[in-house]
């Protein structure tokens, strides 16, 4: 399959004249990778992606993200961006009443991501912010992006969760 899609990227690139960049989005933990069926491994030693983001695909925090791994694996021609959505669930029980979501989680989310090694953050669903609060999503927008404008802002760091396959510990 992603050999196709490779194959519809580069014919793209000769139509338009330029490159053409292919990302895919996956697991953040290698083993539910396999277990999945994804193989960004190949992917990379094949050259067929230019990005993965690292996904926790439940709606949860991702501050664990091991970018650095990741690097190590796919080598330096692979960017990775990391899932940063600042909500955690420490009551599972209460489904969606026990979720918690603050400018805060999202702000350590992406310092810590930021900090394992990831070259850039990727938002879900973060837009909804833009018109229930404009300010403060373009404060968000303005210092998320980089260690150096996250430094000194206050900020919460929770653990994060994964995502489950079958044969999977979790």
């Amino acid at each position: 399959f992603m050999d196709d899609v490779r194959t519809l990227v580069r014919r793209t690139e000769t139509r338009l004249g330029h490159p053409v960049k292919l990302g895919v989005r996956i697991p953040a933990e290698i083993e539910v990778c396999e277990a999945l069926g994804y193989d960004p491994l190949a992917w990379a030693e094949k050259k067929l992606v230019d990005q993965v983001t690292l996904s926790s695909f439940g709606g949860m925090s991702l501050g664990y993200a091991p970018a650095a791994l990741w690097r190590r694996l796919l080598g330096d021609a692979v960017r990775i961006l990391a899932h940063c959505c600042g909500i955690q669930a420490p009551y599972t029980a209460l489904g969606a009443a026990g979720l918690i979501e603050h400018d805060d989680l999202l702000r350590g989310e992406a310092a810590a991501l930021l900090n394992k090694g990831a070259d850039g953050l990727y938002f879900f669903n973060t837009c909804y912010a833009e018109s229930s609060r404009p300010a403060e999503f373009k404060e968000l927008l303005q210092t998320l992006g980089d260690a150096e404008t996250l430094r000194g802002l206050s900020r919460s760091h929770l653990p994060g969760h994964g995502v489950a396959a079958p044969g999977v510990p979790a």
